[in-house]
C-alpha cells in the first residue's frame, strides 16, 4: 500500500500545481489586471476560486489514487499526461497569446483565430515528446522526481507571483464603490445648467463626415461651436474620463483605483461648481468612484451579491481559460465575462434603476421622463455608449445588431437631437451650457486598436447663444479643458473659451498606450489633430498600475 502511495505521489503533486494554475491563479490574475471591468470584489472571487480548486482537486486526488491501486504504470502514465497538459497550458497562457481577442464588447471572429490551435499543439506535441525521452533516458524513477520537481518547482513560481501582483497592484483592498441612479436626469434648472453629454469613442472627423451628409444635422447643432482640431488626452476611457472631469494627469504613480479618487477629490472642476452653489449629479453606467470629497446627487454605495452563487461560481470557473485554455475552448471561457455581469445583484430600488449609457435606453428614459425645474443651479454629466463597440443600431436607432460606425453616430445624432429638443420644449435650453464630447478617437478601421484615436469630437454651446454652427480651428486640447469650463462657468460664449488662434503653432500632450501594455508613452502633437503622422515621441515613458 505505501507503494501505491509512493507512486502516487508526484501525479498529486502534479494534480495540485495544475488545479492551482487553472482556478487559482488564472481567475485572480485575470482579476488583479482588469479589476475595473468587474462589479465584484476580490474577496468575492478569491472565494469562488478556492470552492472550484477545493472540487476539481478532490476529483484529481480520486483518480490519481484510483489509477495508482489499478497499476503503478498506469498511474505512471495518469502523472506524465497530466505534466504535459500542465505545461502545455502554462506555455499557452504566458507565450502564446499575443493574438488574444478583447473582452471590451468587440465582437469577436473565432474563425480567425483557428490556426492558433495549430501552436498549442505543436508545443502540445513538443513537451509530451521531450517528456518520453526523459521517460527513455532516465527511467521511471528520475521521472517520478523530475514530475515532482517541475510542479513543485512551477507551483512555487505561479504562488510566489500571484501574492506579488496582488500585493503590488492593491487588489486586496477592500473596495467602496458608487453606482448612478437612472432617476432624475430631467431634473434641471430654471437658474443655470451645466451639462455634459460624452459620447464614448467618437471620433472628430469620422462624426464631421456624418455631419455633413445631411444639412439637417447641422442644424441640429445650431448654436454650438465645433473644435475639429482638437487633442484628447488618453487613447481609452479609463484614464480619459477621469482626466476630463479633473485635468489630473495620470503618469503611473497611483494604483488606478487611487488615481480615479484623487482625481475627483482634486477637480478644479467640481471645486467651482460646489462653490457656486451646483447640485453635481454624474451620471456613469461602471463604478470608478472609490471615494470623494463632492457630494454626487444620484449616487450610491450599493451592496453586492451574485445572484446565484454556483452560477456565479461557475462562470469564474471559466475565467482562467480565457488566458490558459487552448483557443478551441477560448469561445466558450470569454463568456464567462457576460455570465459573471448576469450574477450582479445590486441591491436597488426597483422604481430607481442603475444608469444605462446603453442609446435606446436613454431615447426611451428620456421620452419618459418629464423635465422638472427647481432653482439651484444643476451640472449633469452624462456618458452615453456613442461610438463604442459593438455597433447595435441603425441610423434611426432599430436594433440591428450589425449596424457600421457612421450609422452608430448617424444614431447618437438622432439621440443629441431628442435631448436638445427637450431642453428646448422646457424653456431650460437658453439658460445651459452644454458640452457635446467624446472621451477619445477611434478608428473604423482597426476598432481594437490604440492608434489614431487622438482626435476627439468636441462640441459647445454657451448659456444664451444663438447663431448657426460655427467651425473654430484653434489649436485645443484636453488640457485647456479645467480653464474653459469656469469661463464657460463666468458666461463666455463656446467660440472664447481657448486662448488660442487659428494656425497658431502649438505642441499639444497626450499619453498613449495599447490596452495590453502597461507602459505608457508621452507624445507632443505638431501638426493638425487629426493627422496622426505629426505626432512627436518625447521617450518619456510611464508604468501603468491596475
Amino acid at each position: 500500500m505505501k507503494e501505491r502511495i509512493r507512486v502516487a505521489i508526484p501525479g498529486l503533486l502534479v494534480a495540485l500545481t495544475t488545479c492551482f494554475l487553472l482556478f487559482i491563479y488564472a481567475p485572480l490574475e485575470l482579476y488583479v489586471a482588469n479589476q475595473t471591468e468587474f462589479w465584484f470584489d476580490f474577496y468575492k472571487i478569491l472565494k469562488a476560486a478556492a470552492q472550484n480548486f477545493l472540487i476539481f482537486y478532490a476529483i484529481n486526488v480520486v483518480g490519481v489514487l484510483l489509477s495508482a491501486c489499478l497499476s503503478e504504470r498506469l498511474c505512471r502514465v495518469v502523472t506524465v499526461t497530466e505534466l504535459v497538459a500542465l505545461l502545455t497550458l502554462y506555455v499557452q497562457g504566458n507565450f502564446l497569446v499575443s493574438n488574444m481577442p478583447p473582452f471590451d464588447g468587440t465582437e469577436i471572429v473565432w474563425e480567425n483565430y483557428r490556426s492558433e490551435n495549430i501552436k498549442t499543439a505543436i508545443v502540445c506535441i513538443l513537451i509530451a515528446a521531450a517528456a518520453v525521452v526523459v521517460r527513455k533516458l532516465f527511467g521511471a524513477k528520475r521521472m517520478e522526481t523530475f514530475c515532482k520537481a517541475a510542479s513543485a518547482g512551477l507551483g512555487g513560481i505561479l504562488l510566489l507571483t500571484l501574492v506579488t501582483i496582488i500585493l503590488t497592484t492593491g487588489a486586496y483592498r477592500e473596495r467602496t464603490t458608487y453606482y448612478a441612479l437612472e432617476n432624475g436626469q430631467y431634473s434641471l434648472s430654471e437658474d443655470t445648467n451645466f451639462l455634459i453629454l460624452l459620447l464614448d469613442a467618437v471620433d472628430a472627423k469620422s462624426f464631421e463626415k456624418v455631419m455633413d451628409s445631411d444639412p439637417a444635422y447641422e442644424d441640429t447643432f445650431s448654436d454650438f461651436t465645433y473644435y475639429p482640431d482638437m487633442v484628447g488626452a488618453y487613447p481609452w476611457t479609463a484614464f480619459s474620463t477621469p482626466y476630463i472631469l479633473s485635468g489630473k494627469w495620470y503618469e503611473g504613480q497611483d494604483y488606478y483605483l487611487d488615481y480615479t479618487a484623487s482625481a475627483v477629490d482634486e477637480s478644479q472642476l467640481f471645486f467651482e461648481l460646489s462653490n457656486r452653489g451646483y447640485d453635481i449629479a454624474l451620471y456613469e453606467s461602471d463604478p470608478w468612484v472609490t471615494s470623494y470629497t463632492y457630494r454626487f446627487s444620484n449616487m450610491v454605495e450599493l451592496q453586492h451579491e451574485a445572484y446565484v452563487w454556483k452560477y456565479f461560481r461557475r462562470a469564474i470557473c471559466k475565467l482562467g481559460g480565457i488566458r490558459y485554455a487552448p483557443f478551441f475552448m477560448k469561445e466558450y471561457c470569454y463568456k464567462a465575462i457576460e455570465q459573471t455581469q448576469g450574477q450582479h445583484n445590486a441591491f436597488v430600488d426597483e422604481s430607481n434603476p442603475l444608469y444605462t449609457w446603453d442609446l435606446r435606453e436613454f431615447s426611451v428614459h428620456m421620452q419618459e421622463e418629464e423635465v422638472t425645474c427647481r432653482e439651484e443651479k444643476c451640472f449633469k454629466y452624462y456618458h452615453l455608449q456613442g461610438g463604442h463597440v459593438p455597433f447595435l443600431y441603425d441610423a434611426d436607432l432599430n436594433t440591428v445588431g450589425d449596424s457600421s460606425y457612421a450609422e452608430t453616430l448617424e444614431a447618437n445624432i438622432k439621440v443629441l437631437g431628442q435631448f436638445l429638443q427637450k431642453l428646448k420644449q422646457a424653456d431650460v435650453y437658453d439658460n445651459s451650457v452644454i458640452i457635446i464630447m467624446s472621451d477619445h478617437g477611434f478608428n473604423p478601421q482597426d476598432e481594437t486598436s490604440a492608434y489614431d484615436r487622438q482626435n476627439p469630437l468636441f462640441l459647445v454651446k454657451g448659456a444664451g447663444e444663438s447663431h448657426p454652427l460655427k467651425k473654430s480651428l484653434v489649436p485645443a486640447s484636453y488640457e485647456d479643458l479645467e480653464d474653459a469650463y469656469v469661463r464657460l462657468l463666468d458666461g463666455e460664449s463656446g467660440d472664447e473659451i481657448f486662448p488660442y488662434k487659428e494656425g497658431e503653432n502649438r505642441e499639444r500632450r497626450y499619453i498613449f498606450y495599447e490596452n495590453t501594455n502597461h507602459v505608457m508613452y508621452e507624445w507632443m502633437q505638431t501638426g493638425p489633430a487629426w493627422n496622426f503622422e505629426d505626432y512627436r515621441v518625447t521617450g518619456v515613458t510611464y508604468q501603468r498600475k491596475n
